[in-house]
C-alpha cells in the first residue's frame, strides 16, 4: 500500500513539474514573441526615420537657393525611398518647381533695364505683379521653415513613442539582453522591459543598461523579487517570493538580505524576523 501512495505522490509531483514547466515555457515564448514583435516594429521606424532624414538633408538645398539640386533629388528619393509616402514628396517637388519658376522670373526682371521699367506703365505693372511673386516666394521659403521644424519635433516624438525603442546588449552577468524602452544616448535608461538569454524577465527602471529604481525580477523556476535595485543588484527595499508561498520581505544591500527583514512561511506566517547580514539571520527579534 505504502508502495503505490509513493508511486502516486511521486506522479502527481511529475504532473505538476510538467504543468509548471509549460506554463513559463508558453509565457516565456509569448514575451519572446513580443520582443520579436517590437523589434520588427523598431525596424520599420528605424528606416522611416532614415527616410525622414534624407528628406530633411534636401529641404535645406531648398532653403539655401539650390532649387535645381532639391527637385532632382527629390524626383530620386520619390522613387527609391519606401520609409516615405509618395505624397510627402510630391509637396516638396511642387514647392520646388515653384520655387525655380519665381527665381526665373526675378532673374529676368533684374537683367530689365530699370531707367525702361520706370518710364513705361506696362513694365510697372509687370514690376509689381513680379515683386508680388516674390513676396510669395518669401512666404513659401518661411512656410518651408516652419514644415522643417515640425517634421523634426514628430521626429523626435516618434522616436519617443510609448512603446519605446529596442536595443540588444550583455548583462553585468555576461548574459544577453533584449530590451524595450526608454533609451538615452544608446543605452537602457528609464523604464524598460527586458528579456534575458537565461530565461528571466525584467519589468522597470534602468540606468546605463542596468536595472536601477523599482522593478521586478522573475526567474523561470517562478521565483520574484518586487522592490529596489541598485547597479543591476537588489539593493534598498524589496520582496523577494517563492513558488511555494514563503517570501522575504525587508531591506537589501549586494543582491543579498541586509538590514531588518521579515521571512514567512508558506501559510504567511513569521519564521524569522530581525536583522540579516550576507543573506544570513543575525539578530532576531522578540515579539
Amino acid at each position: 500500500m505504502k508502495k503505490y501512495s509513493k508511486i502516486t505522490i511521486t506522479s502527481v509531483l511529475l504532473a505538476v513539474a510538467v504543468g509548471v514547466g509549460i506554463f513559463y515555457f508558453f509565457q516565456v515564448k509569448s514575451l519572446q514573441n513580443d520582443l520579436l514583435q517590437s523589434r520588427e516594429r523598431a525596424e520599420i521606424a528605424e528606416d522611416e526615420l532614415v527616410a525622414q532624414k534624407k528628406v530633411l538633408g534636401i529641404d535645406s538645398l531648398l532653403l539655401a537657393g539650390k532649387h535645381d539640386e532639391a527637385l532632382t533629388a527629390y524626383k530620386a528619393l520619390q522613387t527609391s525611398e519606401k520609409g516615405t509616402t509618395n505624397a510627402f514628396i510630391d509637396l516638396r517637388i511642387e514647392l520646388a518647381q515653384r520655387l525655380i519658376t519665381l527665381q526665373e522670373e526675378v532673374r529676368a526682371l533684374n537683367s530689365r533695364d530699370r531707367y525702361a521699367m520706370d518710364s513705361s506703365d506696362t513694365l510697372q505693372t509687370e514690376d509689381a505683379a513680379a515683386a508680388d511673386r516674390v513676396r510669395q516666394l518669401d512666404s513659401l521659403s518661411f512656410a518651408l521653415t516652419k514644415a522643417k521644424a515640425q517634421v523634426e519635433n514628430l521626429e523626435r516624438q516618434f522616436v519617443q513613442r510609448s512603446f519605446g525603442e529596442y536595443l540588444t546588449f550583455t548583462s553585468s552577468k555576461g548574459n544577453k539582453v533584449d530590451y524595450v524602452g526608454k533609451v538615452e544616448n544608446g543605452k537602457a535608461n528609464g523604464r524598460g522591459v527586458a528579456l534575458f538569454s537565461t530565461g528571466s524577465r525584467y519589468e522597470g527602471e534602468w540606468k546605463n543598461n542596468m536595472r536601477h529604481g523599482k522593478g521586478i525580477f522573475y526567474w523561470p523556476d517562478g521565483e520574484y523579487y518586487s522592490g529596489e535595485y541598485k547597479n543591476d543588484q537588489r539593493h534598498g527595499q524589496g520582496t523577494y517570493y517563492w513558488p511555494n508561498g514563503e517570501k522575504y520581505t525587508g531591506s537589501w544591500e549586494n543582491n543579498e538580505r541586509n538590514g531588518e527583514g521579515t521571512f514567512y512561511g508558506k501559510e504567511g506566517e513569521i519564521v524569522a524576523d530581525g536583522i540579516w547580514k550576507d543573506d544570513e539571520l543575525v539578530k532576531a527579534e522578540n515579539k
